[in-house]
This record gives C-alpha cells, sequence and structure tokens, in this order.
C-alpha cells in the first residue's frame, strides 16, 4: 500500500518537470481498488482513492493550484500568465466518479470536469469492453462469425485478445470488421442494460454533480464511438446530441468536450476543425503533453496526461511534455 506523501517534494523533487508548461490536465476515467480476478486492461483504466489523495496532496504540497477548464480557456484566450496549474477531469460518467472520486475533490476543494457520455446515465450504453472482459473470462476461445478465431486459453491470451479485438472497435481502417464482433455478442445474448446499471451515473447524480461550482460537465459524444469512424454528418449529430441532453438535465449550456479514445487514430485535423466549427471552447485529447501559451490557437485539441492504476507515482520525475497537438 502506497503512504500518504507528506514528503512529496523530497521523494520527487524533479515533479515540476513532469507538470510543466502554463497547466497540466490529469485524464482519469474511474476510481476505485483494482480486483485481481478481472482482466488488467479494464482495471487499468481505475486509479485507487488513495493514490488519487496522495497526487492531490503532493500537487499541493509542491505549490500546484487547481483549476477548471474555464479557468484556464480563459486565462488562455486573455493571454493571461499562469503557472504550475493543474486540472482534473473524468472521463465517460462511470458511477464511481460520485462515489469515489466527488468525495475526494470536495474534500480538497478541487474542481474538476466531468466529460459525460449521455447514454450512460440513459442506460442505454454499449459497454462493450465491459462485456468482452466477462466472455473472455468465461470462455477459452473467442470466434468471431469471419471464422477468424482468438486463443483465449490463459490470463495473457485473454489480454492479448481483448486488446486485438479493441483495435477492430476503435480503428478507421477496421470499421467493417465490427459487425463480427456485434455478432459475437449477440450470440452471447450480452444483456447491454445490466452493464449500464452496474457501472454507470444516474442523471440524478450527473444533476447533483452539476450544481456544484467545483464540477463541470463536459461533453463526451452520445455513443462514444470514434469519431474518426463518423461521417461529419454523423459526428456533429453525436457530439450534439449528448449537449443537448446534458443541458436538458442540468440547465447548463456545454461548452467543453473531450475525444472519446483521444489517441492521435480516434482525433485528427478534421475532428478539430469540426468541433471548433459548434462553438465549443475547448476539446480535450490522450495526446500526452502539457498546456502551452500557444494553444491559445490549437483550443480543440488540447494535450492531457493519463493517470490509472498502471502509473507508479514516480513518473513524476520524468520530463514534461510541451507538444502542440495540430493534426
Amino acid at each position: 500500500m502506497i503512504r500518504p506523501l507528506l514528503n512529496f517534494a523530497e521523494r520527487f523533487p524533479l515533479a515540476h518537470r513532469y507538470f510543466g508548461g502554463m497547466a497540466s490536465i490529469i485524464a482519469l476515467h474511474r476510481v476505485g481498488e483494482a480486483d485481481p480476478s478481472r482482466l488488467a486492461v479494464n482495471e487499468e483504466m481505475k486509479i485507487s482513492p488513495l493514490v488519487l489523495e496522495n497526487l492531490i496532496l503532493g500537487l499541493k504540497a509542491r505549490g500546484h493550484q487547481f483549476i477548471s477548464i474555464e479557468t484556464l480557456w480563459r486565462h488562455l484566450v486573455e493571454g493571461r500568465p499562469v503557472e504550475k496549474a493543474v486540472l482534473f477531469s473524468l472521463d465517460d460518467g462511470y458511477l464511481d466518479n460520485y462515489t469515489q472520486a466527488y468525495p475526494l475533490f470536495k474534500k480538497h476543494s478541487v474542481p474538476f470536469t466531468l466529460y459525460l457520455t449521455s447514454s450512460f446515465p440513459d442506460q442505454t450504453a454499449k459497454m462493450w469492453w465491459f462485456a468482452l472482459e466477462d466472455l473472455l473470462l468465461s470462455n477459452d476461445e473467442i470466434r468471431l462469425s469471419s471464422g477468424q478465431v482468438f486463443d483465449a486459453s490463459t490470463q495473457q491470451d485473454k489480454m492479448d485478445t481483448f486488446l486485438a479485438i479493441r483495435r477492430l472497435m476503435v480503428s478507421p481502417s477496421t470499421e467493417g470488421r465490427q459487425s463480427d464482433v456485434a455478432k459475437l455478442f449477440n450470440d452471447h445474448s450480452v444483456d447491454w442494460l445490466a452493464y449500464s446499471r452496474q457501472h454507470a451515473l444516474g442523471w440524478e447524480q450527473v444533476w447533483a454533480l452539476s450544481e456544484d461550482p467545483l464540477v463541470t460537465i463536459g461533453g463526451h459524444t452520445v455513443s462514444h464511438a470514434s469519431l474518426a469512424q463518423l461521417t461529419e454528418v454523423a459526428l456533429v449529430e453525436d457530439v450534439s446530441g449528448a449537449h443537448e441532453r446534458i443541458k436538458a438535465v442540468t440547465g447548463k449550456k456545454v461548452e467543453h468536450f473531450a475525444y472519446p479514445f483521444g489517441g492521435r487514430n480516434e482525433a485528427r485535423a478534421r475532428e478539430f476543425s469540426l468541433l471548433k466549427s459548434l462553438g465549443l471552447k475547448t476539446a480535450v485529447t490522450t495526446r500526452r503533453g502539457n498546456i502551452l501559451p500557444a494553444h491559445k490557437d490549437h483550443l480543440t485539441s488540447l494535450p492531457r496526461i493519463s493517470f490509472d492504476n498502471s502509473v507508479d507515482l514516480s513518473i513524476l520525475g520524468r520530463p514534461s511534455f510541451p507538444r502542440l497537438v495540430t493534426a
């Protein structure tokens, strides 16, 4: 177990090099203890409450200030200086964001952005990553309708198969293969709603979060599809549909966005341009980097730094990533 980092500054004297530039946006998904009986590829989406609190305490000890995405946007567009700023963000809309993360952020008065996939609280999301994990844990072989067979006899085989099928799900070059994966789930009569009920926030909790000045509700599409796979019309509908749904519940306009998956294969120049045309103030990727003053001209391609249970806090001593993402 990691003890509280009360001597963080001594243990990580080069932390400022990792959290560099004018600000750093931390990307999180789930908050909770890892379950060793599950697949690490999904469990590594989590950061434990202890590690999260250690991170908050450590950054405070080093003199970092916590700001909101709205404040960052204002600093960028107005050219106002800011140093040692850190922003927290949570993607998708998992239940533990409310039960585990929110109490910690509230305890330490840390603002954060929840980038919400609206199908999560609507309980219509197809959380295929959990369904695929369950299929792999209960089978020694996965066979697609195309005839392709994946070995799942060992834990490592299950991990490799998960990652291979994930590539089929999110890569634009394999769009035609997604029907094979969809048939796999149909053949096993997957109960999609069960995963939403177990893992997703409800709208009551989203509303409660939106009422707290510490919380910004951002958009993360309706479906959590890779935007690079969508036509321009479908992309706009997926993005705008979520924003309209969120506003209907919270009464507040959505002005900030996170790309689903958000890597260089899922968020590129076309997506950056389309999000800018929708009038959003910011859009964040999962490309690693810190925020620089020059990002005022690239507000729909902001980088973030991902943290989860697979990350050893000693990485805080690594060099910073001052990178502009433009395409």
